[in-house]
């Protein structure tokens, strides 16, 4: 990204860049020790350590500056020079939509360093639930934010609808914060975490992502003629699944309950 905010804007961003380095290595150099350890002890976590995670959370806080300075660096890119790329240029929309979706992958490097767990495991099922959307919704931000290539798509949005793209990816693009923000208050999984609390996750992303997606994609499709993207199908199957994970949920206490007054019923009986 620096070197399309070098080349149009200015160079301070390199400040930004090494203050993210940095909180990135204290980040995993803790995160090491921290798995290192309970190797070594063989233990769980303790009620200290959780305390003192909670003083020292380095991983969301890294990735919170990480995610503050990527999403300015977008917002430059988009407001003062994307529409003026070209397709034919090497730093052109191509090479730029690619370092965006690199994210991604930052983001589960960033996530994987912090935790060991067996793959069958409650730890890693739990984290699975919390993040398993999260490099697929960076995706489907680069895919949707290619629409303000101007010279590249060839379509003139209105300023409403330009700035609609524009706010909704900023706001998917920051909101992995909130699942790192999560996994570090329950040390990655070993402290357990009321299934409500997942549940408003899952509605906030559907709600701030998938929707406002479809919206978007159907705007586009209908009155733009832009042709439909495969994401679509993705935004709606994320609503389903997000729906019928808590319709399940609910499902399960309901049976749970039955039964627990069922075996009382017996008790009191015999």
């Amino acid at each position: 990204m620096n070197l399309y905010n070098c080349k149009h804007r200015r160079k301070k961003e390199l400040i930004g860049d090494i203050i993210v380095v940095l909180l990135f290595i204290i980040a995993l150099v803790v995160s090491y020790f921290h798995i290192r350890d309970q190797r070594l002890r063989n233990l769980s976590v303790s009620a200290a350590s959780v305390v003192q995670a909670s003083k020292l959370p380095f991983s969301y806080i890294a990735w919170g500056v990480y995610a503050i300075i990527f999403v300015g660096k977008v917002l430059i890119c988009f407001t003062f020079f994307a529409y003026k790329l070209h397709e034919k240029d090497f730093w052109g929309p191509n090479i730029l939509k690619m370092m965006l979706a690199l994210s991604a992958p930052i983001f589960l490097l960033f996530l994987l360093s912090h935790y060991s767990t067996s793959k069958e495991s409650e730890r890693k099922k739990f984290i699975d639930n919390l993040t398993s959307s999260v490099t697929f919704d960076i995706f489907d931000t680069v895919d949707i934010l290619d629409i303000l290539f101007t010279e590249q798509s060839r379509i003139i949005l209105s300023f409403s609808m330009e700035k609609a793209i524009l706010a909704t990816g900023l706001v998917n693009l920051f909101l992995p914060l909130v699942p790192l923000m999560v996994l570090s208050r329950t040390q990655f999984g070993h402290q357990r975490l009321r299934d409500h609390i997942v549940d408003v996750y899952k509605i906030l992303l559907m709600l701030v992502v998938n929707i406002p997606y479809i919206v978007i994609r159907l705007l586009l499709w209908n009155v733009y003629n832009r042709n439909i993207s495969i994401f679509l199908m993705k935004n709606l199957m994320a609503i389903f699944v997000t729906i019928y994970d808590i319709y399940q949920r609910k499902q399960e206490v309901i049976l749970d309950k039955v039964d627990a007054a069922a075996r009382n019923e017996e008790i009191a009986m015999t």
